[in-house]
């Protein structure tokens, strides 16, 4: 499923995003009439400001298949960011990879930390009206997280436009 930005010239495309999330479905979705409509009625819209829907558990599973080490740290009693149920946020998983990265960056492959980046930019969206509670969590549990860290200073070649518009309001460069 995708939703398109509302930026785009042409009949406006129609869209219901849920405002308020809770885990574990805390993700923005539209009917898949709407879906139809943006992405098969109109093919030349697709790629413009498309985004994929995920929800918190799609987001762990992807920084797990990024870093399959991950997987312990966020199973660890010491994990805050998981419920006694279960439950979790993308806020939360981000800001548990967010440590996890911060500890172990240099040990993760140049191909591992550019599909990383690649997912973080085109995950983030523009306007900051559109903002959506992935995009969020990315900003503000990962990249902020990480922005005074020589983690942070090492990825800055790797962060796409978006990503680093954002990792450089908060940026502190060395020394840390």
């Amino acid at each position: 499923m995708v939703w398109h930005d509302r930026t785009l010239s042409g009949p406006s495309l129609p869209r219901t995003i849920a405002n308020t999330c809770t885990p574990p479905y805390d993700y923005c979705t539209f009917s898949h009439a709407q879906s139809f409509f943006a992405t098969v009625c109109h093919p030349e819209l697709r790629g413009r400001a498309e985004k994929s829907t995920v929800i918190p558990h799609e987001l762990l599973q992807r920084f797990i298949t990024l870093a399959p080490e991950f997987a312990a740290q966020w199973n660890s009693d010491q994990n805050c960011f998981r419920e006694d149920d279960g439950t979790f946020t993308f806020h939360g998983v981000c800001a548990e990879f967010s440590h996890f990265y911060r500890d172990n960056f240099d040990v993760l492959s140049e191909p591992t930390l550019k599909d990383l980046y690649e997912f973080i930019e085109r995950n983030l969206v523009k306007p900051v009206s559109d903002e959506t509670p992935l995009d969020n969590a990315l900003c503000t549990c990962f990249l902020e997280n990480i922005s005074s860290e020589p983690c942070g200073e090492a990825a800055k070649p790797l962060m796409g436009r978006k990503s680093r518009e954002f990792f450089d309001r908060w940026h502190v460069g060395p020394p840390y």
